[in-house]
């Protein structure tokens, strides 16, 4: 229950104080996140329903993973560089592609190529 909430909240659904219990405002969160993704309301976390919000969604265990790591990674960085830290853990484990998959870096970010005759390709990106 702990963790719908947190989803919840994540999406912008739950705004009570999270309880660990499922009551009227879980439901009403759960249903207008259901409204919100043209899934059933029915006010139940069904498996559509858990689906979709793990999709679009973080545990908070991963979210303080992720926070661990761009620390870890980027301490001392200004805070540009610890996003792109963020985006480039983010774009790897969402797209099978990355890094060859154009489009879904941030703005600056240098994408490093292959070496042509002792010179590297890399290039960086502006959306």
């Amino acid at each position: 229950m702990w963790d719908i909430q947190h989803r919840l909240d994540q999406s912008g659904h739950y705004k009570a104080r999270m309880n660990g219990i499922f009551g009227p405002l879980t439901q009403t969160a759960v249903m207008d996140f259901q409204r919100q993704h043209g899934l059933r309301v029915y006010g139940i976390v069904g498996k559509q329903t858990w689906n979709k919000l793990a999709q679009v969604t973080d545990t908070a265990q991963e979210v303080d993973l992720l926070s661990r790591l761009v620390y870890s990674e980027s301490r001392g960085d200004p805070y540009k560089g610890q996003v792109v830290v963020a985006a480039v853990v983010l774009n790897r484990v969402k797209l099978k592609d990355f890094p060859y998959s154009r489009g879904h870096l941030p703005e600056g970010t240098m994408r490093s190529g292959k070496q042509r005759n002792g010179q590297s390709t890399a290039k960086c990106y502006r959306s």
